[in-house]
């Protein structure tokens, strides 16, 4: 696909691009931001979800670089390849982040409740919550 093409097309085609096929053939990146993108897209108080409660409801608390690093990792990540803006306030694992428009969060949460999608996310929350809880990296 030629570059300018990529340029016209809508973030969920780009999502769907990205989130194509089972969530088993993913890497752990890319489940990690389809978590992160699914539960970021959830907040309603306009506060902001705290990095420590993302940390673990997207199981980056497995990843061995640090969670919190993982989570800055994919937040770029995703900000880059769907030109998606966050807003990060705070320090430490109280730093809540949130969606900076509110336009780019209802497309998110659409593509999200898709049936297809609700699949993925359950299957990806049932791996996560068949981890032993005394797990050790």
């Amino acid at each position: 696909m030629r570059e300018e093409d990529s340029d016209n097309r809508t973030l969920t085609d780009r999502l769907d691009d990205f989130f194509d096929g089972h969530p088993y053939t993913w890497d752990f990146n890319k489940r990690s931001c389809f978590l992160i993108l699914d539960y970021l897209s959830r907040e309603e108080d306009g506060v902001g979800l705290r990095q420590e409660n993302i940390i673990v409801a997207c199981g980056l608390f497995l990843n061995t670089a640090g969670a919190s690093n993982s989570l800055r990792a994919a937040k770029i990540s995703i900000s880059r390849r769907f030109d998606l803006d966050f807003i990060a306030s705070g320090n430490g694992d109280s730093r809540a982040y949130l969606f900076k428009s509110t336009q780019q969060k209802t497309e998110v949460r659409g593509f999200m409740r898709r049936r297809g999608n609700s699949i993925k996310r359950s299957y990806l929350i049932r791996a996560l919550y068949s981890i032993p809880t005394d797990f050790v990296l």
